[in-house]
């Protein structure tokens, strides 16, 4: 598995003066033993490296964190830059999608892009319900965004019809339907959004 993964890449840059590709920076790969990449660092070479991005997984291989940090040649140490963290429930739906920026002044993480999710389930694992909320600075907590229910399925497990509900501040309002149609293989032949 691993034989078939680049340890690094070249990027270039186009130069519009030129008509020719510039060099610009390399990038570096690692993975761990299932040939996911572990470690992203990006320089000139391998010893002068200018950013990193380093991913963590869960037994079942689904990302839990990407952590970005940059080089600071005066402090002569990595920095934190950004954070995705990731959680997910026993069936693997996304639980919550966090993306924080580091405050070097508070050195606090600081949310900047965040999504949190719940899922209902049927006795086949079918999904019944799910909620989205996203995050609201002034309020500093999560708050309703969108609502699926209602969802149907064939005797393949192939969602056939669901709804659509937006919050509006105090309550779910309607907002659309969708439906779909499958061929004999379970291919979808035609999705319709009323």
């Amino acid at each position: 598995v691993l034989a078939s993964k680049p340890l690094r890449a070249a990027n270039y840059d186009s130069n519009t003066t030129s008509a020719n590709w510039d060099f610009l920076d390399s990038t570096f790969f690692q993975y761990n033993s299932q040939g996911m990449i572990t470690l992203k660092t990006t320089g000139a070479d391998a010893t002068d490296l200018t950013n990193r991005e380093t991913t963590t997984y869960d037994a079942d291989y689904r990302i839990t964190e990407s952590l970005s940090e940059y080089y600071d040649a005066g402090l002569n140490q990595w920095v934190f830059l950004q954070r995705n963290t990731l959680t997910y429930d026993a069936q693997g739906s996304t639980l919550s999608d966090e993306y924080a920026n580091y405050n070097a002044n508070t050195s606090q993480w600081e949310l900047v892009s965040g999504g949190s999710s719940t899922y209902s389930y049927n006795a086949q694992n079918q999904i019944t319900e799910h909620i989205s909320q996203v995050y609201d600075y002034d309020a500093a907590s999560y708050m309703y965004d969108v609502r699926e229910l209602n969802f149907t399925y064939n005797p393949f497990g192939n969602p056939l019809s669901w709804e659509e509900q937006l919050w509006d501040g105090s309550q779910w309002q309607n907002a659309a339907r969708y439906t779909y149609s499958y061929d004999v293989n379970g291919f979808p032949l035609e999705a319709e959004i009323f």
